[in-house]
């Protein structure tokens, strides 16, 4: 959900897969989870919607899921 007064996305035990759908509603570069099992993990933060980088970035930091920019796509992955 967005949260209005300081348009932030606001996560709490959501899988990656529902997060990825509402930064891609906010962005023109697309988060893909080709991996199922991935986009199932849950997870919870408070994020701005253009800051996808951000996003990507402590996914790798803290979770281990690596980033593959291709275009206007970024694919996220389990890192091996």
């Amino acid at each position: 959900a967005l949260a209005w007064q300081g348009r932030r996305l606001e996560f709490s035990n959501t899988t990656l897969g529902e997060m990825v759908s509402e930064f891609n509603r906010y962005n023109r570069h697309q988060l893909l989870v080709p991996d199922a099992a991935l986009a199932a993990l849950r997870f919870g933060g408070s994020f701005r919607p253009d800051d996808r980088a951000g996003f990507v970035r402590m996914l790798q930091e803290n979770f281990g899921i690596t980033g593959e920019e291709r275009g206007l796509q970024t694919i996220l992955r389990a890192a091996p």
